[in-house]
């Protein structure tokens, strides 16, 4: 009997703290396989949230803590060895909400709190439990754990095994991964300790341990260097180049400069009149150096988006001012009201962090009025824009991310129909009453039956003007809604 398996019988006895698996393996991944990955992919964020993360070539999914599940197209896998039933989150760190309703995705059950920060443990069935314990005991030096749950400890992951059911089972679970700094020390261990191969590669080797359960090891930590991130959403990072999971968007380089920019307002002419058209005319300064600026990264095809708001916020245009030669920006207008406006400048230079500075435009040719917001929470929640009637479901929560849902309806049926504008499946802009908060987000993924997930953080509790901007057949439209953020 190994010292290992002894030990692990010693704590099954005593119960102490869980003692940390030897050998220096460290988390890494889940791989989850299905017929609609992205869809996968959202149902598992609305249920437990999670942070969008990019594992190099192995793929990209959702991360809690430092466990990822990657998501994966192809055939689930149906036979009477699927041996992985059922993922447990758990919250380590703080509050995470309180338990929410289970979620099965092609037989495969997870279990948790509404917004946990940790995957906990992989339930595994088996043919004969204490077999498999001794297998990984023996051939990864996993940790026994406690007699309150039949399992082990692999890399800070618990694999509790329970024994086999009856008939034929599936499992969307291809694989369960974790790292090593060594990878080829692993390597010679492994098939020191007679475990067969079956797949060996650069950066990883896989195999199969008992039950059929697969079985990966990837070299190193692969997503700590962090050198890329999304420009629409900074928590997605990777140590490679390639596209955000959450909206598709291509990462770019991480920032090197976090300071705030200057931007520049001036019109043409200088006296802008309502109701005649002019151009405003854009220029960016670098916060330390004060140089003009003239990269920019493009994000949803544009270098530089620009919003325009009345002050009353029932005006709004969503635009794209066209580069000059002299390194400024430069925008063809006609103002529609003798009212103050917000111009809300929305980019990511090349060397620095996304950007959203906001300038005030007055029209000349006599007093300008500054009527405020009245704003009244939407009592009927639906609005009918283009023919198609749009419900947003969703309680916001200030100062915490929450999920709005979107459902578009035409002629009594879920609308398939929309096209990406600028990139995206939506944009949506949010505005608080006093003027002081602007919010732009998109949704995370792709429409589901004529339904738009879209991740929103408000600052502060209040009123806020949303629009949602969605295309189809080349028209898009805006709906607008006042939602009511409550506080914490």
């Amino acid at each position: 009997m190994s010292a290992r398996l002894v030990l692990g019988i010693v704590l099954a006895l005593t119960g102490p703290a869980l003692a940390a698996p030897a050998d220096e393996l460290q988390p890494s991944h889940v791989e989850l396989v299905g017929a609609e990955a992205s869809a996968t992919y959202q149902r598992y964020f609305r249920r437990f949230r999670g942070t969008g993360v990019v594992l190099g070539r192995f793929g990209s999914g959702l991360g809690w803590g430092e466990w990822s599940l990657l998501f994966r197209s192809g055939t689930v896998t149906c036979t009477r060895s699927a041996p992985v039933v059922a993922l447990r989150w758990a919250c380590r760190r703080g509050a995470c909400g309180a338990t929410a309703p289970d979620l099965e995705v092609d037989g495969l059950r997870s279990t948790g709190p509404a917004e946990p920060d940790a995957l906990d443990a992989v339930v595994i069935e088996s043919a004969d439990p204490g077999r498999a314990i001794t297998w990984f005991v023996e051939k990864l030096d996993a940790v026994v754990l406690p007699r309150s749950e039949r399992g082990v400890v692999v890399g800070r992951l618990k694999l509790l095994f329970v024994p086999q059911g009856v008939g034929t089972r599936c499992s969307p679970v291809d694989h369960i991964a974790w790292s090593h700094p060594d990878l080829a020390r692993f390597t010679k261990r492994l098939t020191q300790a007679g475990v067969h191969l079956t797949q060996q590669e650069a950066d990883r080797v896989r195999f199969d341990g008992p039950d059929g359960l697969r079985l990966e090891i990837v070299r190193g930590e692969l997503d700590q260097s962090a050198r890329y991130r999304c420009p629409m959403h900074p928590d997605v990072r990777a140590s490679v180049a390639g596209r955000c999971p959450t909206c598709g968007m291509p990462l770019i380089r991480a920032v090197q400069t976090e300071g705030r920019y200057r931007v520049q307002l001036t019109t043409i002419p200088t006296a802008l009149r309502v109701g005649l058209p002019g151009m405003l005319r854009f220029r960016i300064f670098h916060p330390d150096s004060g140089a003009l600026v003239r990269a920019l990264e493009e994000v949803h095809e544009k270098r530089l988006h620009v919003f325009v708001v009345s002050s009353d916020l029932e005006t709004f245009e969503h635009v794209h001012p066209s580069p000059e030669s002299d390194g400024s920006w430069s925008l063809p207008i006609v103002l529609p009201r003798q009212v103050a406006y917000q111009v809300v400048t929305d980019f990511f230079p090349t060397d620095g962090a996304p950007q959203m500075i906001e300038s005030t435009l007055l029209p000349a040719g006599g007093r300008v009025a500054w009527p405020p917001p009245r704003l009244v929470p939407d009592a009927d929640r639906p609005k009918v824009v283009d023919g198609v009637r749009v419900t947003v479901y969703g309680v916001p929560v200030a100062g915490t991310t929450g999920l709005l849902r979107f459902h578009l309806v035409r002629d009594g049926a879920p609308v398939r129909d929309l096209e990406r504008y600028l990139g995206v499946w939506a944009h949506l802009m949010a505005i608080d009453e006093q003027l002081l908060d602007v919010t732009h987000a998109h949704p995370d993924g792709d429409p589901v039956d004529g339904e738009l997930a879209i991740s929103v953080r408000f600052p502060r509790p209040g009123l806020y003007r949303v629009w949602l901007q969605v295309s189809r057949h080349g028209h898009v439209s805006t709906v607008p809604f006042t939602l009511k953020v409550n506080g914490t």
